[in-house]
Parts: structure tokens; C-alpha cells; sequence
């Protein structure tokens, strides 16, 4: 009787468990990347609704004042860096940048928002949406410094030049912007000059038909994008020709980044609209089959941030 139930029960073997165990891995090697592609798309579509809300803000503040924008960051300037200006009584009531080092004296001037800090300033977006959902690390870390920052200011905007903007250099007795960066960038009213052979004339021209000015300009022209950043490879002393390996460098941004590479990026145009495209798609939008940097139509601008730094290619 024992031995007729012993028999009854029989176990697996080690094929068969060896035969589930592979099934198992198999599945998960399928379904792993696949649902990997739908947080990734989940993300884009999110990314496109904040930059959406974000288009909404800028009509409203374009209504508000007669179809201007919010002033755009400086001149080979991280378009998606926080600045603002106060205006310098001592330089015939111009508006001077904040960012740079300047005297104790200009604490308690007036000033002026620049770029999306605007839109917040003016309490017409909410500065999540200012934050891409698809760039984690760097994301979560200026938003962090956003908070911090708010805290510094009572969670009130600066509306004069405060002392509580700025860490105090002890040894030159002068003040740097304590910044941060936003996850987009901003460029109606953006000009950038030639610099270093980076950007050639029709570059430049292709550059500033793109993107808007004001609130008035065509509806196809460009708002506001992703950080759609590549770092310019260039070996030795002397750069190499554009070529698209040299163009596409390394991935400079973290959003919507995947295996390494940048998979693309939303586009904000004037008209409010918003579209994703693809890294592969601009890449492969030349204009000649030369390697020169103007074949490549979709590279939109070439900005340093300083005359030693390095070049880095911004595409839409």
C-alpha cells in the first residue's frame, strides 16, 4: 500500500525543469525590452503634455504683452540654463546679465526673468513641467536645486537683486549665480553669432528661420525642445571634419536616453503644437552627401558656452 502512493506522486525531472527554466528566460528576454519601450513611450507622452502646457503658458504671456515673449538667454548661453537681468543704472538703464561676477552695489535693482523662468515667475506654469520625465539622474538633481532655491526665497520669485541669489566669492569679494538648469530649451528670440568655424553663414540663416521670435511668428517655427545634445568629438588640436561621427559625438543630455544613445526628442512649435521626432530621422535629413557640418540640416546650431570649452550640437 506504502509503495503504490510513493508511486502515484511523481516528481520532475531535471529535463523538465531545465526545459521550464529556459521557457521562463525566454519569455522574460521578449517581454523585458518590450515593456522597457512602453515606460519609455509612457515618458514621451508625458514629456509632449508638459511641453504642451508649456506652449499654453507662452500664448498666454504673449497675449498678456503684445505678442512678445519672455526675453531669451544670452548669446552662447546654455539655452536651457536659468538666468535672469537687473537693470544697471550705472550703464545707461540697460539690462545686464546675472551670472557673471559684479559688485555688491547692483544688490537691490530691479529684474527682469528671462526664458520659461518667466512663465513661472509670472505664475503662468507650474515648474514641474519644466522638468523632462525621461532624464531621472540630472532631472531629479535640478529640481532638488529648484526647491532649494524657492526655499532660499521664501518660495516668493526675486522680484530685486538680493543678495540671497548669489554665493560670495571671499577672494575677489564678488558674487556668482547660484543657477540651475530647466530640462528644455528655450529659444524664440535665441541669436547666436559665428564662432571658431563652428557655425558657417548659411548655418546660421537655416538656424534663425527655424526659430520663433515672438508670438507672432509663423506657426512652424520652432519654441521650445528637448535637450536633443550632442558633444562634439574633436581629437588633438586641430578639429576634424564634421563628419556625423564626429557631429553625433556622445549623448550631452539625459533625456530620453536609451543603450547610450539619444532616441530623440519633443518639439514645441509656435503654433502650440507639439511632435516627436526621432535621433534617427535627424541625422538622416542631409542636405548633400558632403561630411562638411552643413550637411547635416537637422543640427541646428553649434554653441561654447566659453572660447576653451568644448562644441555641442543641438538638434531639432
Amino acid at each position: 500500500m506504502y509503495l503504490y502512493r510513493n508511486q502515484g506522486k511523481r516528481a520532475f525531472t531535471l529535463i523538465e525543469l531545465l526545459v521550464v527554466i529556459s521557457i521562463i528566460s525566454l519569455l522574460m528576454a521578449i517581454l523585458v525590452p518590450a515593456l522597457g519601450k512602453v515606460k519609455d513611450n509612457a515618458r514621451r507622452v508625458v514629456c509632449g503634455s508638459s511641453l504642451h502646457q508649456i506652449g499654453i503658458s507662452l500664448g498666454t504671456y504673449s497675449a498678456q504683452n503684445r505678442g512678445k515673449l519672455p526675453k531669451p538667454v544670452p548669446n552662447d548661453r546654455d539655452p536651457f540654463k536659468y538666468h535672469h537681468y537687473f537693470r544697471d543704472t550705472s550703464n545707461s538703464g540697460n539690462f545686464v546679465l546675472v551670472g557673471n561676477s559684479f559688485s555688491k552695489k547692483y544688490i537691490g535693482q530691479k529684474i527682469t526673468q528671462t526664458a520659461l523662468f518667466a512663465l513661472i515667475a509670472d505664475k503662468l506654469l507650474n515648474p514641474e513641467f519644466l522638468f523632462c520625465p525621461a532624464a531621472k539622474g540630472r532631472n531629479q538633481i535640478n529640481y532638488t536645486k529648484y526647491l532649494e532655491f524657492m526655499k532660499k526665497q521664501n518660495a516668493k520669485y526675486p522680484e530685486t537683486l538680493d543678495s540671497r541669489d548669489f554665493i560670495i566669492d571671499t577672494l575677489s569679494n564678488q558674487m556668482l549665480k547660484n543657477s540651475f538648469a530647466f530640462g528644455y530649451c528655450y529659444w524664440p528670440g535665441y541669436e547666436v553669432v559665428a564662432n571658431s568655424g563652428h557655425n558657417s553663414e548659411s548655418k546660421l540663416n537655416r538656424f534663425r528661420r527655424s526659430v520663433a521670435k515672438n508670438g507672432n511668428s509663423d506657426a512652424n517655427t520652432v519654441a521650445v525642445t528637448d535637450l536633443i545634445i550632442t558633444k562634439e568629438i574633436s581629437e588633438g588640436a586641430a578639429k576634424e571634419p564634421a563628419t556625423l561621427k564626429n557631429l553625433m559625438g556622445e549623448a550631452y543630455a539625459d533625456n530620453h536616453i536609451r543603450g547610450g544613445s539619444i532616441s530623440g526628442g519633443n518639439v514645441l512649435y509656435n503654433d502650440g503644437s507639439v511632435r516627436w521626432q526621432n535621433m534617427s530621422s535627424l541625422i538622416s535629413d542631409k542636405i548633400s552627401t558632403a561630411t562638411d557640418e552643413d550637411a547635416f540640416k537637422r543640427c541646428r546650431i553649434t554653441i561654447k558656452t566659453n572660447p576653451m570649452g568644448d562644441a555641442f550640437n543641438y538638434w531639432f
